[in-house]
């Protein structure tokens, strides 16, 4: 499957997830989720993008920074994936930009990677939303007979182009993560630049 935003701005953005029947099974077997975003730029004046991954609980955000991963000419890619390790602990592992594990307390039953849609595309210079570990937003519907069942729209969430950062506030999720591609000049590591 691959959505790709149409060249409104001169960053876009297209997903895609592993054809690979093999690593599909293994990662179906894991519950696991995988999601690659290629950053297509039009002349942007960045050399790497800073990856973050912001975990938001109950509205307050914690960010940790994944790594760089240095722009190419016609798109770079970032595959992230997600992995519930038991109901208050989710793994992440993100390529190229480092080959360790995150592991962050989340509680992570019914969550789901989704790609975070913008079909305008975004400024040279904006944080861009590349995708989320999220539930989705929660509804309640009428079963009949005075009975209620809950239920989490991934795809309501998925087309909102409502930014992640937005989403305890205006969907009242409570958590969730989400990862973002910073575009910038130089590699900064405690004060000291790498070039």
């Amino acid at each position: 499957m691959s959505l790709t935003a149409t060249a409104a701005l001169p960053v876009t953005l297209s997903f895609r997830q592993n054809d690979d029947p093999k690593i599909g099974g293994l990662l179906g077997v894991l519950d696991a989720c995988q999601i690659t975003a290629d950053i297509h730029a039009d002349s942007i004046d960045a050399r790497y993008y800073q990856l973050w991954m912001v975990a938001s609980r109950e509205g307050v955000t914690d960010r940790t920074m994944m790594g760089f991963v240095p722009v190419t000419p016609d798109s770079t890619s970032v595959c992230i994936t997600a992995m519930a390790h038991d109901s208050v602990t989710v793994n992440v592992y993100v390529i190229p930009a480092t080959s360790r594990r995150f592991t962050v307390s989340l509680p992570s039953s019914g969550c789901l990677l989704i790609d975070c849609v913008n079909k305008d595309g975004y400024e040279r210079g904006d944080t861009i939303p590349l995708m989320a570990y999220s539930p989705g937003i929660h509804s309640q519907v009428n079963l009949g007979n005075g009975k209620l069942a809950d239920v989490y729209d991934i795809c309501g969430l998925r087309y909102s182009e409502v930014h992640p950062s937005q989403w305890h506030e205006r969907f009242g999720i409570p958590y969730y993560l989400y990862f973002e591609a910073i575009p910038v000049t130089r590699i900064e590591i405690d004060g000291v630049v790498i070039k």
